[in-house]
């Protein structure tokens, strides 16, 4: 899956020829980081993916998706596709989230569905994410920190949570070795 979101970033800015330098300028990043995600060397945050899309003009979806249809899609249980691994920082190899896009066959969608397991994360002020948009979280199994701003928020399952992703957050399961899963929808203007 990594390779193919660096090859549809690249894909995308070849058509728009927009070089890695002037696609780092467009979305505040660096380019190395941009020529490493063209070529499948890093994935890149959740954060970064939206910078990205913003950039570019275009929803996340357009990175994510396989086939696309404007009928509705069903995603059974069990069939949840593996979209992405989100790592720490921008460019570390350890993993803290793995999404499985609930609706990535879905044309022309302005929500963003996916099941995430989220293993522990301790706070570090260079992990925290924000994005325009908003976010609804539904904790699934386990017991989930959701670390907003200067607040912490814990969730069991069950609970829920809606808010304002302009403010920097990040998902952490509630206790080291454990994980828990969630289901979260995003909204991104474009």
């Amino acid at each position: 899956m990594i390779e193919k979101i660096g090859a549809k970033i690249k894909q995308l800015c070849d058509a728009k020829e927009i070089s890695p330098e002037k696609l780092a300028e467009m979305s505040e990043l660096d380019a190395e980081d941009i020529k490493l995600i063209e070529e499948g060397e890093v994935t890149p945050s959740m954060s970064v993916l939206l910078r990205i899309t913003r950039a570019l003009g275009i929803r996340l979806g357009t990175i994510l998706d396989g086939e696309e249809s404007s009928s509705p899609v069903i995603t059974r249980k069990g069939a949840e596709k593996s979209t992405m691994n989100v790592m720490k920082g921008q460019t570390s190899h350890h993993k803290n989230h793995e999404f499985f896009a609930l609706a990535q066959d879905k044309a022309d969608r302005h929500m963003e569905p996916f099941i995430i397991e989220i293993e522990y994360l301790s706070n570090n002020p260079d992990i925290y994410s924000h994005h325009e948009g908003e976010e609804f979280i539904y904790v699934l199994d386990g017991e989930a920190e959701i670390h907003y701003g200067v607040s912490v928020y814990k969730l069991s399952e069950g609970d829920s949570i809606y808010f304002d992703s302009l403010v920097p957050h990040y998902f952490s399961s509630a206790q080291p070795g454990t994980t828990s899963k969630i289901l979260a929808i995003t909204y991104t203007p474009l």
